[in-house]
């Protein structure tokens, strides 16, 4: 959908299709103006050369994930922050891509590097110094007693320089 009076109406761009569900998508725009979105809950990825009007076929990059956002970073690194489906490996994960999402860098092929032990949805923005300041919640809230414990927390992380992973790192810059 597109808005041009600041959301007072709308207008159908374009519809995405795929033999599946395409929920929580979320998209960005790459440094060559051509937008990227992915998709829970297979990781599925596409792209448009025509502000949105049409796309690539959806296509899975083998994470099964949730909450996506994406960032594109000053450098051009393309950011998926995810949570994780992944046994063992949930949370709040990261990948990273160099090439517009077509690869991506992770620690293992099910999972993107962990952030933050929490439930897995997450909000971000790069600052200045080129690191993420992320936002996330410590649990679900679906239950009383999550509600009880619920936290807003934030954190940075920083990708190494090099691409070969990442750091976490204080919140409160040095100096």
């Amino acid at each position: 959908m597109t808005s041009r009076d600041r959301g007072a109406t709308w207008e159908l761009r374009s519809t995405i299709k795929a033999d599946h569900d395409l929920d929580e998508a979320n998209a960005t725009q790459l440094p060559d103006g051509r937008l990227v979105l992915v998709a829970r809950p297979e990781g599925d990825i596409c792209w448009s050369s025509d502000q949105g009007r049409t796309w690539t076929a959806p296509a899975t990059f083998g994470l099964r994930i949730f909450a996506p956002s994406l960032y594109v970073l000053h450098d051009g690194t393309l950011v998926c922050l995810h949570g994780s489906y992944a046994p063992g490996h949930g949370g709040l994960r990261l990948i990273f891509s160099t090439d517009g999402g077509h690869s991506w860098v992770a620690p293992a092929k099910d999972h993107g590097f962990l952030v933050d032990n929490c439930y897995g949805y997450g909000k971000a923005t790069e600052l200045p110094d080129g690191s993420l300041l992320v936002a996330d919640q410590g649990t679900g809230g679906h239950s009383t007693t999550d509600a009880k414990t619920m936290a807003l927390r934030c954190l940075r992380v920083r990708i190494r320089p090099d691409h070969s992973g990442i750091d976490l790192l204080s919140v409160l810059p040095s100096g």
